[in-house]
């Protein structure tokens, strides 16, 4: 069967690379629950200036004790953690609960029925943020994030493969960029393969590409509509407008920056250097 003539470009998923890495969400759980006391996991349950307490304490001890999130919907859980994913940690304490709540948060959205209140990036940069800080868990973060990329992604394929005529526009199935991004950054942060990270990074670029209306993702109908703005816009941050963690994005791309080595053959350190340049002063990428 043909593809059908109004079928958009996008850019393409890297299956094969994130296949590779190990995804899951197991690991991830296991690295930060080892972390957690009984006064962290109060910390986290009161969260909700107590509401609930004993009951979200209880909660988090049977998913430490099992290693898997809890059977049933529990709202006031779900509130204490993002509550908790909003600390500005000021010691190790505070970002292990970060930490282990947003791991949590993330798990959730494919293993329970939490839906998101707001949107993941700034659950995505303060665990990331929290990881690095404590200097644990980066490689088990990057799994997680590898897992919630393909589950995001299979959750949107069986939509499409539920309607016939769906079924023809699959490829235009895209990923949220920050998930790509932020598993741009810990893979960099974890030394990965630098074939494997140029991957990622082209997946990044061609992102920005395709909302920018930029070939070979250009569109006809959306050249007609595109503003002036939003093709100046930065790369990244401007694609949300939950903002609240963007100071966040830009301090990691920063600090990632200064740890990169230009030493590599193999990396393409101009495209990167340019990426988390404009990711961290908040800037359009000239392409």
């Amino acid at each position: 069967m043909s593809k059908p003539e109004d079928l958009r470009n996008t850019p393409k998923i890297p299956f094969e690379i994130l296949n590779e890495m190990n995804a899951g969400w197991e690991d991830a759980l296991g690295a930060l629950s080892v972390l957690m006391t009984d006064e962290m996991l109060q910390f986290i349950a009161a969260a909700d200036y107590g509401y609930e307490q004993e009951k979200c304490y209880k909660l988090l001890k049977e998913i430490i004790r099992e290693q898997k999130p809890p059977q049933e919907r529990d709202f006031d859980l779900f509130e204490c953690l993002e509550l908790t994913r909003w600390l500005t940690p000021s010691n190790d304490l505070e970002h292990k609960c970060r930490a282990f709540s947003c791991t949590l948060l993330l798990m959730f959205t494919h293993t329970s029925n939490y839906e998101p209140i707001s949107d993941e990036n700034e659950t995505i940069v303060s665990l990331i943020d929290s990881v690095v800080a404590l200097k644990v868990g980066q490689k088990e973060v990057q799994a997680l994030l590898t897992w919630k990329v393909l589950a995001d992604y299979k959750l949107e394929l069986d939509g499409y493969l539920e309607d016939e005529e769906d079924k023809e526009y699959i490829d235009e199935i895209t990923i949220d960029p920050f998930f790509i991004y932020g598993l741009l950054l810990l893979m960099l942060l974890n030394d990965e393969d630098d074939k494997a990270i140029n991957q990622v990074l082209k997946w990044s670029v061609d992102m920005e590409k395709d909302v920018k209306n930029i070939p070979p993702f250009a569109n006809e109908y959306r050249a007609k509509n595109i503003t002036n703005e939003e093709k100046e816009a930065p790369y990244l941050l401007r694609t949300t407008n939950f903002n609240q963690r963007h100071e966040l994005w830009q301090s990691l791309s920063k600090n990632v920056l200064k740890l990169i080595s230009k030493n590599s053959v193999e990396l393409n350190y101009s495209d990167l250097r340019k990426v988390l340049t404009a990711v961290g002063n908040n800037e359009p990428m000239r392409f």
